[in-house]
């Protein structure tokens, strides 16, 4: 065999390498994981000027801008994301923090998932009602998905200034005596493979949360992830749910909270062949009354909301928002995100 020969086999050899580790490249799967970002608290108009108008929001800004947002320039504004509808319909209801992450997490509107306020004898009722409307952390978890989530009440049970406080989320797994069949100590549960609670009466719960889920993405067998952030609406309640100083900055302090939470989720995607849904929203807006804010039954202001859907390391293409955007369209859209469909939600798939 001449040299020459050789030569030209050598080559076809080395791109037959190329062209097999090529296809083999394109037809890989990635790994499909979710994060839900939830911002107690966050006023759509508010958390709007902080991004755009302040610029003191850099992450929801990469978030909105590498993604679709509702928004809300101003809270009656018909682009504005809102939350479920209870107390136009019925006064009775409150946009209040259970009802409020009920309607995230099942994607029922108020009225089907039945929870008025942050009470046990309020929040007891998801016990029932999950029956029909069960959370994407539930069906994901039947699925054999991984499940993770933290946070304070009334998200996840854990201490508040009253002693113990109930969450919504643990009342999918039943009742126990005057509470949900879950201690607040508990590190999972029937929805979630990892639960992490956190003190209410903690000034750093924000920054133990942003530790937990980093911990959480760096942990592969995680599938569908969702933190809480909780100073917004605390400092909301003590100044107002408006374009006062001490609001407006605890925004920009939990946008460079996020901000490492999504460093990390960058890595991984860069790193570990993952593909990311990231989701941001709130369980309810508020308003001011005289020195201090409150959330009640005001429409056009507690219910006016942030929303934002954001892919990392995706071909996806995102489509435009389907108005009305609410919270409840959450669930359909995590749900699609692993191939699973949401025929009892209220919300619709956004972005996908």
């Amino acid at each position: 065999m001449t040299s020459k020969r050789i030569y030209i086999l050598g080559i076809i050899f080395l791109l037959s390498i190329i062209y097999f580790e090529s296809a083999e490249s394109q037809t890989s799967t990635k790994k499909r994981r979710a994060l839900v970002i939830g911002l107690d608290g966050a006023t759509g108009s508010i958390v709007h000027k902080r991004v755009w108008k302040d610029k003191k929001a850099p992450t929801l800004q990469e978030l909105m801008t590498l993604g679709k947002n509702a928004p809300c320039l101003h809270d009656q504004r018909d682009s504005c994301a809102r939350a479920h509808s209870g107390p136009i319909h019925d006064t009775n209801f409150y946009w209040k923090t259970g009802p409020g992450w009920a309607s995230v997490l099942s994607g029922a509107d108020s009225l089907n998932h039945r929870v008025k306020n942050n009470g046990h004898e309020y929040l007891q009722t998801f016990s029932e009602s999950t029956k029909n409307y069960p959370s994407f952390f539930k069906r994901a978890k039947d699925a054999r998905l991984k499940t993770a989530a933290a946070g304070v009440p009334a998200f996840i049970s854990g201490n508040g200034d009253k002693g113990i406080e109930f969450g919504v989320t643990d009342y999918e797994c039943g009742l126990h005596g005057n509470g949900p069949n879950v201690d607040i100590n508990a590190t999972e549960s029937c929805n979630l493979d990892f639960r992490k609670s956190l003190d209410h009466r903690d000034s750093g719960r924000d920054e133990k949360l942003t530790r937990w889920l980093i911990d959480h993405i760096n942990n592969s067998s995680v599938d569908i992830l969702m933190g809480v952030y909780d100073r917004i609406d605390e400092v909301g309640h003590d100044n107002g749910f408006d374009g006062n100083k001490k609001y407006l900055n605890v925004i920009t302090e939990t946008d460079t909270l996020i901000g490492r939470v999504i460093r990390a989720l960058k890595s991984r995607v860069r790193y570990q062949n993952e593909e990311w849904l990231v989701i941001t929203t709130a369980d309810h807006g508020g308003h001011r009354i005289i020195l201090w804010g409150d959330h009640g039954r005001f429409a056009n202001q507690d219910n006016a909301i942030p929303f934002v859907v954001t892919v990392f390391g995706s071909n996806v293409n995102l489509a435009d928002l389907r108005y009305p955007v609410t919270h409840m369209d959450v669930h359909p859209t995590v749900m699609h995100w692993f191939g699973m469909s949401s025929p009892q939600a209220n919300g619709k798939i956004q972005g996908l």
